[in-house]
């Protein structure tokens, strides 16, 4: 294998390494009693609800965001995606000291005006703040549970961003790859031109 080979190998392992383990966006089709909105399960293991929010929104595409959830059929249909007992994001958080039913928003500012608890939720279990959103992954049916919005749930977590209009087709970490490529074009050419320098003293 020559040189060239082993770095797009390299760059090649460090775009899916670097990336969360992304599903294929899927429609709720109007067509369907849906909004039109795409929804894509992202699992990313370990991920904060913080860092969820931030990566939701900034590199999935303008229209994206953590998803919100306001009636029985979105929570079905996206619970339906694969979330089965995965702790996943959405996007739902709680003011500052509330109690654990009050106070909930959804990142986009719409309605607050529909909930799928888990029984017992929310809770603040055992008195720690519980200030953001997951589906329960101990009850796997597609309710809800608090949770802090530091916690990092490993070997099985992630969210669900939920894209306004069409997702853009090029994923972020594609953007990563690209950038590689871009520094393997320029260091090729470094090498290239050192070659025929090279050459050029020898003749």
């Amino acid at each position: 294998m020559n040189s060239l080979s082993k770095i797009l190998l390299a760059l090649s392992a460090l775009a899916i390494i670097a990336s969360p383990v992304q599903a294929t966006p899927i429609q709720w089709q109007s067509s369907d009693g849906g909004n039109d909105h795409w929804y894509e399960i992202i699992s990313d293991e370990g991920i904060t609800w913080n860092e969820a929010n931030t990566d939701a929104s900034t590199l999935f595409g303008p229209n994206a965001h953590l998803a919100t959830i306001t009636s029985f059929a979105e929570n079905s249909f996206i619970f339906n995606l694969g979330v089965e007992d995965h702790p996943y994001w959405l996007g739902g958080y709680q003011d500052d000291n509330a109690a654990p039913a009050e106070g909930w928003h959804w990142v986009t500012g719409e309605d607050w005006n529909y909930t799928q608890w888990a029984p017992g939720e929310p809770n603040d279990w055992h008195g720690t703040v519980e200030n953001a959103l997951a589906f329960a992954f101990f009850e796997g049916d597609g309710t809800w549970n608090d949770a802090p919005d530091s916690t990092r749930y490993l070997g099985n977590g992630g969210y669900v961003v939920e894209y306004d209009s069409a997702p853009v087709p090029e994923p972020a970490t594609m953007l990563l790859f690209g950038t590689g490529l871009a520094g393997l074009a320029g260091l090729c050419r470094k090498k290239l031109s050192a070659t025929n320098s090279t050459r050029q003293e020898q003749t």
